[in-house]
């Protein structure tokens, strides 16, 4: 995740002639991680754009700079990183179901998967900062056991 915008959105800025704005998500439509927040940076915010599609649309016409995933922007060299602003390489994801659902066999199948996943790679799952400084973890294991 990172601050994206137009290059030449931002050689225009740079010369003065546009104003830099941030295209925010109403409320948090989605997980920053450690991206600094839009007031840290110094820019106004213009407009209110849910969805990583559209945003992602609004910033390659030019309408200002868009927290985007890294993997969407790769197919838009146009878009660049805002200058000075670090990316963001971790996020959150929830799994949200109903408590009758959780024996299911989908639900079960779908744990067993993510169970099979974070054998395979356990530092990948585990991104907080206290598990690396203690040189890795698998704290996700236990909210992926199924009771």
């Amino acid at each position: 995740m990172g601050y994206y915008v137009h290059r030449d959105l931002l050689s225009e800025a740079s010369r003065g002639h546009r104003e830099l704005t941030c295209i925010q998500a109403s409320g948090r439509a989605l997980t920053l991680g450690d991206l600094p927040d839009v007031e840290t940076l110094g820019l106004k915010s213009r407009h209110l754009i849910d969805g990583i599609t559209p945003r992602t649309v609004a910033v390659k016409n030019k309408l200002g700079v868009a927290a985007l995933p890294c993997f969407v922007v790769q197919q838009y060299p146009d878009l660049i990183l805002l200058p000075g602003v670090p990316s963001a390489h971790w996020g959150y994801t929830w799994l949200l179901h109903h408590k009758d659902l959780r024996q299911s066999a989908r639900i079960r199948a779908l744990f067993k998967h993510l169970s099979a996943l974070e054998e395979q790679w356990p530092d990948a799952w585990d991104t907080s900062q206290e598990s690396s400084r203690s040189g890795g973890g698998s704290s996700v294991r236990k909210g992926l056991t199924v009771s």
